[in-house]
């Protein structure tokens, strides 16, 4: 059973995104960041998620990534990226 508090939290969470017309979402495939994006797919047209890849991200975190931002259905960047670069 939800409480009220969780659900007056998720209703202004989609009331702030739905204020925008693109929204991105930095995703990792955690709880936080697919609920925040199941909010944003319902709350606005243009909603995407945007996940960093380098040496420092575990294959299996960016395999999450891929299935969760797959399971809600909201677009998926991932942007490559070298940390360990200078």
């Amino acid at each position: 059973m939800k409480s009220a508090k969780i659900d007056a939290l998720i209703e202004k969470v989609f009331s702030e995104i739905a204020k925008h017309t693109k929204v991105a979402i930095a995703f990792s495939g955690g709880v936080d960041s697919s609920v925040v994006a199941m909010i944003a797919k319902k709350a606005c047209q243009k909603a995407v998620a945007v996940t960093s890849d380098s040496q420092l991200l575990a294959k299996e975190e960016l395999d999450n990534a891929k299935k969760m931002a797959c399971e809600i259905g909201i677009n998926h960047i991932i942007i490559k990226e070298d940390k360990l670069a200078n």
